[in-house]
């Protein structure tokens, strides 16, 4: 901007942020804004997930907005101008929303003249903030600009774009849109879509901690914590490059390169990588796993010993610790128990914990090798073969652009690709860490959704030389076990078991229980366990159907079915109660070992 004290003055009250700057067009001047015709991203979402909650209120609205800007302003609550223009739709939406607007522009100069119609002061009080240029040269980048909050209060965001922008600039006004529609998935969408609840529909208020599949693993994991503990790894690598390997369907093409520098770099694989790459005959030195899901335990499945590799495992997910040469937890749990792991900072995809495991290391620079997160079919996501994912081609059908259909993306080479929103999101997610912790990054594949500032394109980068890995990562995997005092473990798994203990006990009398009063002793039994999680543990146990004992018990008008809703509920309840018994019964023998 020109004018260089007004341009200090906004960015330091926080309305204006500068990105990437553009070349200028100067091919649109003015006119008024259109609502934007575009398909959103939630489109690709099932639609189940639009009303989840049991009172009946949206999370989305799998509608598009009206064409008529009055109307769409009226459905909107979070309404972005693409195009500073103080346009006839800019003034409603004003006049409707006194605070709050955000504004994205290409052009200096248009934006220039926008700011010149408000003052500094009305700008700040108004809640109008401006960003110009490129989104993706942000810093702090446009995910952490904007409060995670913003979309779970306002909802989605609608589409307002000045007449001929999209034709001037369709690119730009393309990655405006997806990223401001990928983080409102992530805050507002995904921690319903997500493992977290998508098994608990209808939502209703209960006390939500741990889910079935982390409480599992917990218990099952509680007698090995002692084995290793990521925090005597840190650094430990410093100066290395790391190779991140997924289980991309490009993987097979990265193997000679994998061979070739496996002693020049550390080579950390996501646990579903671990399989393909063993029939490709490459040995990682790292394989993490961060899912916590039950069914991730198949991608250990058949592998032969691993004796040269480090298994990286959060604590609440499935780690078949004798597979490998030794094994170092991280996370979170019971520190007054187990002592204080380190938490990784980690999201929506397991490449994400690889990225951050290559951080704790400090290894500075990462490789990608089949981090494609996208693929050619657009009904299901493409793996590597050998991968537990992998799958038959869908036949062909015409795209619908809608879900079930995958959604679109632009890979690196530019052509369309496939995936799932968590994917694209975890990618946008990806590339912002890369920036904010100055990580240089080389992928293997255009065919993938990570590129952009930052990412390097080259097929076979030449590693340099470094001594010494193979006698670090020896000594590493030497390291003595973390001290801990074995009778405080027995003893808080015994705790643990007793609690299950009386729960199952209790439960199985309840069931026995016929008559008038079952109801009422059932309901109460109930209030409890929402308030003590159990009820929410229970939603991913087994074949457990939260729609059928919500359906029953707090929709029928029918006594009866009220009755079966309770006994199913509670029966699956003692159920899941046993199989925890189990898993205790066994942890406290590995523990007394």
């Amino acid at each position: 901007m020109r004018d260089a004290v007004k341009e200090k003055v906004l960015a330091e009250l926080g309305v204006l942020r500068i990105g990437g700057r553009l070349d200028p067009s100067g091919a649109v001047s003015g006119g008024d804004h259109l609502v934007s015709g575009h398909t959103p991203l939630w489109a690709f979402e099932d639609p189940r997930f639009a009303k989840p909650f049991a009172d009946g209120a949206p999370l989305y609205d799998t509608a598009l907005l009206p064409r008529d800007p009055e109307k769409a302003l009226g459905r909107c609550r979070l309404p972005v101008f693409l195009g500073a223009v103080r346009s006839r739709v800019f003034e409603a939406a004003l006049a409707r929303r006194p605070t709050g607007l955000l504004v994205f522009e290409p052009e200096e100069e248009r934006l220039e003249a926008f700011l010149a119609g408000f003052p500094a002061k009305t700008l700040a009080e108004r809640g109008i903030v401006c960003f110009l240029g490129d989104p993706a040269g942000l810093r702090p980048s446009l995910e952490r600009l904007l409060p995670e909050d913003l979309f779970r209060k306002l909802g989605c965001p609608g589409f307002f774009v000045l007449d001929g922008l999209e034709q001037d600039r369709p690119d730009w006004v393309r990655d405006v849109r997806e990223r401001l529609e990928l983080l409102c998935w992530r805050h507002r969408i995904y921690p319903v879509s997500g493992q977290f609840n998508s098994r608990g529909l209808p939502l209703r208020t209960i006390t939500r901690e741990l889910f079935f599949d982390q409480q599992r693993h917990a218990y099952e994991n509680a007698p090995r914590f002692h084995q290793g503990n990521l925090r005597q790894v840190r650094d430990a690598l410093r100066g290395f490059p790391a190779v991140l390997i997924a289980a991309g369907p490009d993987l097979a093409e990265r193997a000679e390169f994998l061979r070739a520098n496996r002693e020049r770099a550390v080579l950390i694989a996501v646990n579903n990588a671990l399989k393909p790459l063993q029939d490709l005959g490459v040995v990682p030195h790292f394989a993490v796993i961060n899912d916590n899901a039950l069914v991730c335990a198949r991608s250990f499945e058949g592998l032969d010993p691993l004796p040269e590799t480090v298994l990286a495992a959060h604590c609440f997910s499935h780690a078949p610790t004798a597979l490998f040469g030794r094994t170092f937890f991280f996370g979170t749990w019971r520190p007054e128990v187990f002592g204080a792991m380190p938490n990784l900072r980690i999201y929506g995809s397991v490449i994400t914990a690889a990225l951050a495991l290559a951080r704790h290391l400090d290894c500075r620079s990462v490789v990608l090798a089949g981090v494609q997160m996208a693929g050619t079919d657009p009904w299901r996501l493409s793996y590597a073969p050998g991968s537990i994912h992998v799958a038959a081609p869908a036949p062909p059908r015409q795209l619908c652009g809608a879900w079930p259909q995958l959604c679109p993306a632009r890979a690196a080479s530019g052509e369309t690709l496939y995936t799932s929103l968590n994917f694209r999101d975890a990618a946008l997610w990806f590339v912002d860490e890369l920036r904010a912790t100055n990580t240089r990054c080389v992928n293997l594949s255009r065919q993938s959704l990570i590129h952009g500032p930052g990412v390097d394109i080259d097929e076979n980068p030449i590693l340099p030389k470094r001594p010494g890995l193979d006698k670090t990562l020896a000594a590493l995997r030497q390291l003595p076990p973390v001290r801990r005092d074995p009778a405080r473990v027995r003893g808080f798994l015994a705790r643990e078991r007793a609690i299950w203990a009386n729960t199952a006990g209790p439960l199985d009398m309840l069931l026995g229980q016929g008559g008038p009063g079952f109801v009422d002793a059932a309901m109460n039994v109930l209030e409890q366990l929402d308030r003590g999680n159990v009820s929410y543990l229970v939603q991913r146990f087994g074949d457990f159907d939260n729609r059928r004992f919500h359906a029953q018990v707090f929709e029928s008008p029918d006594p009866e079915s009220r009755e079966e809703g309770l006994r199913y509920f509670l029966a699956q309840v003692r159920d899941m109660a046993r199989d925890f018994l189990g898993v205790l019964d066994r942890a406290l023998e590995a523990a007394s070992d």
